[in-house]
């Protein structure tokens, strides 16, 4: 994929939506549900996703019988049009997770943190 080098650490990204970068290159990449398998992870207590707006992307490569091994998550989101986050909590609610938005964030909200917990925890 083409990573998009930012002058500072938070302007990085695989997203061009987020305006002036320095260097942009091609980088190899794993998707997450491969780099599961490949190196044998049966069960995440805790997943934190922080990587500059390829959350829903990395979410949709996630089978859904999957979300059964992960206890709780923590993603951040980014460039959000309202429908983006919808389609994620969508993805967490199918699969059996009560979540909350962190304080004073929500739906519309173009950047936050989603909380998301295991119901049978």
């Amino acid at each position: 994929l083409t990573f998009n080098e930012g002058y500072n650490t938070l302007a990085s990204s695989l997203e061009n939506s987020v305006g002036d970068y320095k260097e942009s290159y091609n980088v190899k990449c794993i998707n997450f549900y491969d780099f599961i398998l490949k190196n044998n992870i049966t069960k995440i207590n805790l997943l934190k996703v922080d990587c500059e707006g390829a959350e829903y992307k990395i979410f949709d490569s996630i089978p859904d019988e999957y979300f059964s091994t992960i206890d709780k998550i923590h993603v951040e989101f980014h460039f959000n049009d309202g429908e983006k986050v919808k389609k994620l909590i969508n993805k967490l609610e199918t699969n059996g997770f009560d979540w909350w938005f962190e304080k004073e964030r929500g739906m519309l909200s173009d950047i936050g943190l989603i909380f998301a917990k295991k119901k049978s925890l």
